[in-house]
């Protein structure tokens, strides 16, 4: 599959925007294929509870820290991601409804 142009945004514009607001970015695999994600940083979207899968990718993400790479929290699959950011294609902020 052909390579995809990624977008010119750091890691710190992309942690940044997503502590402020749920995004839909889409990014580019290894395998030339495109992922979609709808995300966020916001501290009010993540559940408080965390599995000891989770526990577990926590602790290899404090191991592993790379400029490259940015651990979000993916609303469609209600579990943390990550992803390199010299493969984001799109990064498009969205609306999104908050049960209080």
């Amino acid at each position: 599959m052909k390579k995809i142009e990624p977008l010119k945004i750091t890691r710190n514009e992309y942690a940044e925007a997503l502590m402020q607001g749920v995004y839909e970015l889409a990014f580019q695999k290894k395998d030339g294929s495109l992922r979609v994600m709808y995300c966020t940083l916001i501290p009010d979207l993540i559940p408080k509870t965390i599995s000891e899968i989770e526990k577990e990718f926590f602790a290899k993400a404090r191991r592993k820290t790379s400029e490259k790479t940015l651990s979000v929290y993916d609303l469609q699959t209600d579990a943390w991601r990550s992803f390199r950011t010299d493969t984001v294609v799109t990064f498009n902020k969205i609306k999104v409804k908050v049960k209080i």
